[in-house]
């Protein structure tokens, strides 16, 4: 580093600008919050489809594993 660089003071200013610039879609890109709905559904789709294929291996194990016991009346 030379001295001259160690002379220039970064201003709150340039980080922000530098910050938006890196952002995708910079200042018109859409907030968080309007995607929000989208994400959450999403979410919640790949939630349920987990439970249920858990659901369903269980059910086909439970099924291999246990005895089938018949009784009959004499």
């Amino acid at each position: 580093m030379s001295a001259a660089s160690l002379d220039k003071k970064i201003t709150p200013e340039q980080i922000e600008s530098r910050i938006r610039d890196l952002m995708p879609g910079g200042e018109s890109g859409p907030p968080v919050k309007e995607n929000l709905p989208v994400v959450a559904a999403v979410g919640i789709v790949v939630v349920a489809a987990v439970v249920g294929v858990a659901f369903l291996m269980g059910r086909r194990k439970g099924r291999r594993k246990s005895t089938f016991v018949e009784i009959k009346r004499i």
